[in-house]
């Protein structure tokens, strides 16, 4: 991936596809910057995300159930 010294500002709905390819997210509601940070941190706080209607990306959910007769 390229780096530049340049910010770049993405509105996006797919989480899975921020967690690809940003090093930085803000949560915004109702206008206001709620938090910034890490994606993995930020989106990995389920009470945070809910607190806000969204929904941990499926990805940072921690898989407990079996996939074809294995643990994960």
């Amino acid at each position: 991936m390229r780096k530049t010294s340049e910010a770049l500002l993405l509105a996006f709905h797919d989480l899975e596809l921020v967690l690809e390819v940003c090093d930085r997210v803000m949560l915004i509601d109702n206008g206001a910057i709620v938090t910034n940070g890490n994606p993995r941190e930020v989106m990995g706080d389920v009470a945070l995300m809910e607190a806000h209607g969204l929904e941990r990306p499926h990805s940072l959910t921690p898989h407990t159930e079996t996939h074809h007769g294995r643990e994960q």
